[in-house]
């Protein structure tokens, strides 16, 4: 499971932080003319470790930062992408040539594809602190492309070692390797279709299968509507269906006791506003005309 997490966070960026959530519902449409992906992300069950993440909580609808399930595991934060960028830039140390261009691609098509419109903090209907926000993704095909391209280099250029991926062992490196040399398609949006592709051995696909069989975070993964098959030596996990322009997926992230700590600091700093509609938002969601 913490291997499946570490390989999604190459693909986007992997932080972990100190506030936490106890729901998170995510509502994403794919409009394939557009070649747009946009996410309603709603957040549910706010709260810290301890009264000092308040500065953290502030900056998460308060800036273009936003968070992908389990806990702040995967992270945009698009002033990160910018710090990155400039490293690469500066940076003239031995790593491949290949590499850099790869990455400086990626980021910059995140820096200009990539839009966080953030909504509000509210009350959920169990008084607990909520808040919402927008992603938009443009240009879809080539974020999915240079998202592809940077996983197969990464792992050419040894950037990337093919144990990180999944449960490889040495029984998959040879087919993980071979797929970076024939520009695999790692991760794919098809009609609304979100497909992660990972070339496994037999053996090491079982191997996941048993690691994760009793793992409460996977299954409520797989009751939120992860389907996974293992087809030609690729095990592929996918959210959606073919043709199903909106999807809503909707899952229990934390299993510990809500506290209210956060809710006074919103207060005080005037951020709480009165529960939305939520089914106008989504209609005006639908219809792209969401904005606050």
């Amino acid at each position: 499971m913490r291997k499946l997490i570490g390989f999604w966070a190459i693909a986007v960026v992997a932080l972990m932080g100190c506030v936490e959530f106890e729901r998170q519902t995510i509502v994403y449409r794919h409009d394939v003319e557009r070649d747009e992906l946009r996410m309603l992300m709603i957040y549910e069950g706010i709260h810290g470790k301890s009264t000092g993440d308040f500065s953290e909580l502030r900056s998460v609808l308060l800036r273009p930062r936003t968070f992908f399930f389990t806990n702040w595991i995967l992270e945009y934060d698009r002033d990160d992408w910018v710090r990155e960028l400039e490293h690469i830039d500066r940076d003239r140390d031995a790593k491949p040539a290949a590499y850099k261009v790869a990455y400086r691609r990626l980021i910059k098509l995140m820096l200009h594809n990539v839009r966080v419109d953030n909504g509000a903090f509210y009350l959920n209907s169990e008084g607990k602190l909520s808040g919402y926000q927008q992603v938009t993704f443009s240009r879809v095909s080539e974020l999915v492309s240079a998202v592809n391209q940077m996983v197969n280099v990464a792992l050419i250029h040894g950037e990337l070692r093919s144990e990180d991926v999944l449960l490889a062992s040495s029984r998959s490196a040879d087919v993980i390797r071979s797929a970076a040399y024939t520009s695999h398609q790692w991760v794919r949006v098809d009609e609304g279709e979100l497909r992660l592709r990972v070339p496994l051995s037999n053996h090491d696909y079982e191997a996941f299968q048993r690691e994760v069989q009793d793992d409460a975070t996977w299954q409520r993964v797989i009751e939120a509507g992860l389907r996974e098959v293992y087809i030609g030596g690729v095990a592929e996990f996918v959210f959606g269906e073919y043709g199903h322009s909106q999807t809503t997926i909707s899952m229990d992230v934390f299993d510990g006791r809500y506290i209210p700590n956060m809710l006074p600091f919103v207060e005080e700093d005037g951020l709480l506003e009165p529960s939305p509609d939520f089914e106008t938002i989504i209609q005006r969601f639908v219809e792209r005309q969401l904005a606050w």
